[in-house]
C-alpha cells in the first residue's frame, strides 16, 4: 500500500560491519564497522566522508551487491533481495560502466525491457529522460564516444528510468560542468517535491548542504556523527542549538567568535559567513568538542 511507507523508514541499517582480506598478508582488514542509520519517508539523505571512508561500500551493502560480516539491512522493512523491493530502487554508481556498443536511445530501452515495459511505455520514458538530463541531441551517439559527465547523465536517466520510490546516487556529481551540477541539483529537488526518497554521496559539500534534509558523517569506517543537514556540537546558546556546516568539519575548520545557526526550522536567514582555515584548527576546537 503506498500510504504504508509513510509511517516507517525507508531504509534501516542496524550493526552493519565489514572486512575485506589484505592483498599480501591475508589479514583482515575492516572497512565498516558498526554503521547504525535509518532514512526516512521522502527525505533527501547525504553520506560524507573523506576517502576510504567507507560510504561506496556502505552502499553496496544497501544494495545487496555485497554481503555484511554482520547487521541487516531493511528496505520497505523487506530483504535487500526481495525482488519486489529492487523494483522500486533506482542506482547509479560511482564509476558506471555500460556497454559501449549502445546508443543512449538503445540504452535506455534495454534497461525498460529489463524493467518489463511495454513499447509505448518505454517510448514515453526515454523522451521524457532524455530531455530531463539534456541528452536529446546526442541519442543517436554510440556510448563509447559520451564524455564521462556525458555518461553521468545517461547513468541518472539509467536510475529513474523505473520511477523508483528510493534512489541510490553514488556520486552524481563527478564529472559534471556546473550546468550539470546545476541540472542534477534540480532533478533531486523536483523528485524530493513528489515524495522520493533520496539517498546519495558526495564530496561537494555546498551541494549536500543545498539538498539534504540530514546528512551522516562516515571516517574511517565508523559514523562519526549524524544530524539535519548542519552537522550539531553539544553547545548551546539559550534555547537553540549550535550547528556546524559540514564542510567546516570535513575542513577541519573553526567558525568565528559567535556564529551559530538555529534550528532550520526556526531560522529564516541562515549566515552565509564562512571560516577561516588554518592548520591548527580542529574540531576538537570547538565548543562542546571532544
Amino acid at each position: 500500500m503506498p500510504g504504508a511507507d509513510k509511517q516507517q523508514d525507508v531504509l534501516q541499517v542496524q550493526g552493519l560491519a565489514k572486512s575485506y582480506p589484505h592483498p599480501m598478508t591475508r589479514r583482515s582488514m575492516p572497512v565498516l564497522k558498526q554503521i547504525d542509520f535509518t532514512v526516512r519517508s521522502g527525505e533527501v539523505f547525504g553520506l560524507i566522508g573523506p576517502n576510504g571512508a567507507g560510504k561506496t561500500t556502505t552502499i553496496k551493502a544497501i544494495m545487496g551487491l555485497i554481503a555484511p560480516d554482520a547487521g541487516t539491512v531493511r528496505l520497505f522493512g523487506r530483504s535487500v533481495n526481495v525482488a519486489a523491493v529492487k523494483a522500486r530502487i533506482g542506482f547509479l554508481p560511482e564509476n558506471p560502466s555500460f556497454y559501449e556498443y549502445l546508443t543512449g536511445e538503445e540504452f535506455l530501452q534495454y534497461y525498460g525491457r529489463l524493467y518489463g515495459m511495454d513499447r509505448a511505455r518505454r517510448r514515453e520514458r526515454v523522451e521524457q529522460l532524455l530531455a530531463l538530463v539534456e541528452l536529446e541531441r546526442v541519442r543517436q551517439l554510440p556510448l563509447r564516444k559520451f564524455s564521462k559527465g556525458m555518461i553521468q547523465r545517461i547513468g541518472l536517466a539509467q536510475a529513474l528510468l523505473n520511477d523508483p520510490d528510493f534512489l541510490v546516487l553514488d556520486e552524481p556529481m563527478s564529472g559534471l560542468d556546473p550546468l550539470g551540477r546545476r541540472m542534477v541539483r534540480r532533478i533531486i529537488q523536483n523528485l524530493s517535491g513528489e515524495g522520493k526518497t533520496i539517498f546519495f554521496t558526495s564530496h561537494i559539500l555546498s551541494d549536500t548542504e543545498l539538498l539534504c534534509d540530514r546528512v551522516a558523517l562516515v571516517v574511517g569506517g565508523r559514523l562519526r556523527d549524524l544530524g539535519a543537514g548542519w552537522i550539531r556540537c553539544s553547545a548551546r546558546r539559550s534555547a537553540a542549538m549550535t550547528w556546524w556546516p559540514p564542510h567546516w568539519i570535513a575542513m577541519r575548520c573553526r567558525p568565528p567568535a559567535g556564529w551559530y545557526r538555529p534550528p532550520r526550522a526556526s531560522c529564516s536567514s541562515p549566515s552565509t559567513a564562512r571560516p577561516s582555515c588554518s592548520p591548527t584548527s580542529s574540531i576538537s576546537s570547538r565548543p562542546g568538542g571532544s
